[in-house]
């Protein structure tokens, strides 16, 4: 039997949240969820999505999926599969959709759910055969630029990347997998230590460390279940955490070597087992431990490769006092912030520890309800997550764990060293600014660059790709998800280039409207007719509509200018003649099956020399379609045509053409029936299988439901909640 669960992300104002720290995966009555192959493809949807016009989703998708692939001593490796125009789910594929309209039925309207992921699984042993992530589009806005009011594609994708190998939500605050998130927020694109390890547990590769030992329950030889272990460096730095099983015991993988102190808490406070999916069994009714306790913990040695285990450590007793962490604070080196621990039954005297010497804590003041100091990273604090405490007089402690990140400086792109580039790419410039890192990545305009070179934090070497005839922002993003842009920094150029063009011939009056097809248009691009600049309509970089002007008759060439390129110059474009273009003024009936033999009563002018009458024809193009199976002239003002099968249904244009070459397009046809099993050629409207797509939604829910159980894993809800103090605006990620 198959199950079908669901993480998803919610958006909510927050006052507080966790206080506890681990990677957990998924389980569900007793099977932990894991795919069959370490190797799990993803294709995206090419409908993209409606906010994001460059394309850069695709990257930020790239990037999301990436940063799991690359932890070092994990074997799960995720590849993008082929793009896919399908919006189904629960199939075998594994597509990222930004669903626009809630085609999928996932994102009911109120439901304050950002994104979602439906995780199709075996019953018997927990093994996932399919999971997707879909975006809802319909009521929240997307990005990659942090453009305010809106959601980060990148830092949720991560985010949701982590349920669809199998994790759950983790209590880190500063970690990937913390069930909140805030709009324009990037912490989550890089991933935390704690994340890191969970990839590891999921697909362990060969050598790991292995760190192992069993937790009791306060005053008894019993295993506490659900409880959070977590290992920090002697330095202060958080590196692993997880969950005990049952039975009390605990592993955790793939740890760097080096000198701990490990310690267990609670899963209470802003995030508890309400957040997560997993029905494993959670205890809570005991206090922060340390193993050899608070103030002079017991320091484990593990080596690289080794299997340590730590023995048993029996949990304090419950106490009183609960914290309840905010939010991440962000410190750069060498700078300060005032940080605020919320809680209750916090007693007189208590005080904010940091068990490091990278972060300094000064004017100190509490009362019941929270704990503030001043923090400072010291001006050589390594780059990492770090758990803060609140420490009664009698000992007692609460954890805030990951409560503080030292991040490196922020990037700043100030300069290129070459403004215009070509379309084709391969040109290699140089990227001045600060604060680079290793390992970043450049988009134009929302095209990769597929080969940067890091010089030093100063200095990017990059390869262009290549990118349509534009003007573009240029965005360096660091590997711990910052980002840079240089607004409008490079202008790609390039001649224009011909493929093709109707009508060749027309009236020497003007007013002719010419279809060109070809490459490197743009809104920029100028048009000349023997060196007469002409209007003209841009629709694409590959097509353009000429309105010509009066000439006087005899061939022309055409010259298209484009920016800092050479001139293309088309010999014997066009002919001027001294007879009226045709012309379409109205017809009917503008509707008919696709399978041919409607008659259709054209009515305009010129007529009597028409030849030829096409339908389904590209109203864009002017190309494409089949010519009439009939023709019958009645007068210079109408004629009736009778339609050829059609190879697709959809709105399309008709057209005329006289025996001299001239001629005129009308748009506004529709071939009717269904496309299924359709052959032939001819254009196919995008879109046309909308209706399709929606019945076949219906009825898959319709025949699956009854063998699926349908288990809501996380939500991201868009709710209020005022703080006593101050109000923080962020999303529940589930």
């Amino acid at each position: 039997m198959r199950i079908k669960y669901i993480a998803t992300t919610v958006v909510c104002a927050l006052l507080g949240v966790a206080a506890t720290q681990a990677y957990i995966r998924i389980t569900l009555g007793g099977k932990t969820l894991n795919w069959s192959s370490n190797t799990i493809s993803y294709n995206i949807h090419t409908a993209g999505s409606d906010d994001i016009s460059d394309n850069s989703h695709i990257p930020a998708i790239e990037h999301a999926f990436q940063s799991w692939s690359d932890v070092s001593g994990s074997n799960i490796n995720l590849v993008r599969g082929a793009d896919t125009a399908s919006g189904s789910t629960g199939g075998s594929g594994h597509t990222i959709t930004f669903d626009e309209t809630n085609s999928s039925g996932f994102f009911p309207s109120g439901s304050g759910i950002v994104a979602i992921t439906p995780i199709t699984y075996m019953l018997a042993d927990g093994r996932i055969t399919d999971a997707d992530i879909l975006f809802n589009g319909n009521q929240f806005t997307f990005s990659t630029d942090q453009t305010p009011g809106t959601f980060d594609v990148q830092d949720i994708l991560a985010h949701e990347v982590g349920h669809f190998i199998g994790l759950d939500h983790s209590p880190v605050v500063s970690g990937t997998m913390w069930p909140y998130v805030s709009q324009t927020q990037w912490l989550h694109r890089s991933l935390s230590q704690d994340d890191e390890a969970g990839a590891i547990a999921v697909a362990t590769g060969s050598g790991q460390t292995k760190v192992t030992g069993t937790i009791r329950k306060p005053g008894s030889t019993s295993g506490l279940a659900g409880a959070i272990v977590s290992a920090s460096l002697t330095d202060g730095r958080f590196i692993a955490s997880t969950t005990t099983n049952s039975n009390g015991n605990f592993t955790l993988r793939g740890m760097p070597a080096g000198d701990y102190y490990i310690h267990i808490d609670p899963l209470e406070g802003g995030m508890s087992s309400a957040n997560l999916t997993s029905n494993s069994s959670i205890s809570t009714a005991f206090a922060p431990t340390f193993y050899g306790g608070f103030d002079n913990p017991t320091l484990f040695s593990l080596t690289p490769g080794a299997q340590l285990g730590c023995g048993v450590l029996t949990a304090n007793a419950d106490i009183a006092m609960r914290e309840s962490a905010s939010s991440t604070t962000l410190l750069e080196q060498g700078t300060s912030s005032l940080v605020t621990i919320y809680g209750s039954s916090i007693p007189v005297g208590a005080t904010m520890v940091a068990k490091t010497n990278e972060l300094t804590i000064s004017n100190i003041t509490s009362n019941s309800s929270y704990v503030r100091a001043t923090v400072t990273a010291n001006s050589a604090a390594m780059v990492a997550s770090y758990n803060l405490y609140i420490k009664a007089p009698n000992g007692d402690f609460e954890t805030a764990s990951g409560v503080v990140e030292v991040i490196q400086p922020a990037p700043n792109l100030a300069a290129v060293s070459q403004f215009k580039v070509s379309t084709a790419g391969g040109e290699t410039i140089t990227l001045s600014g600060t604060n680079f890192q290793d390992g970043a990545f450049v988009l134009f305009g929302g095209y990769e660059s597929d080969e940067v070179t890091f010089i030093d934090s100063n200095t990017l070497s990059v390869v262009t790709p290549a990118v349509p005839l534009s003007l573009v922002d240029v965005a360096v993003h660091n590997p711990d998800g910052q980002q840079t842009v240089l607004s409008e920094g490079v202008a790609f150029t390039g001649q224009a280039v011909f493929t093709q063009s109707w009508p060749t011939k027309g009236q020497s009056t003007g007013g002719t409207h010419v279809f060109i097809n070809g490459d490197n248009f743009n809104g920029v691009s100028k048009f000349y007719i023997d060196g007469q600049q002409v209007a003209f309509t841009f629709k694409s970089a590959k097509i353009v509509h000429l309105q010509m002007p009066a000439h006087a008759p005899g061939a022309v060439e055409l010259t298209i200018e484009n920016p800092a390129s050479p001139d293309l110059v088309v010999s014997d474009f066009f002919e001027f003649v001294s007879t009226s273009d045709p012309s379409i003024s109205d017809f009917t009936p503008r509707k008919g099956p696709r399978g041919g033999g409607t008659i259709v009563d054209l009515f305009g002018g010129g007529f009597e020399g028409v030849t030829e009458v096409w339908f389904g024809v590209d109203p864009v193009t002017g190309l494409g379609g089949k010519m009439a199976s009939a023709t019958s002239i009645v007068s210079a003002a109408e004629l009736k045509a009778t339609t050829a099968n059609n190879s697709a249904s959809g709105n399309y244009a008709l057209k005329i053409i006289t025996a001299s070459g001239q001629g005129a397009v009308m748009s506004g046809f529709t071939f009717e029936g269904s496309n299924l099993g359709s052959g032939g050629e001819g254009f196919d409207i995008p879109g046309g299988c909308s209706v399709d797509f929606e019945r076949e939604q219906q009825a898959d829910f319709r025949v699956l439901m009854p063998q699926y159980l349908l288990t809501i894993v996380g939500w991201l809800i868009l709710r209020n909640r005022l703080a006593k103090r101050r109000k923080k605006v962020g999303v529940k990620l589930d």
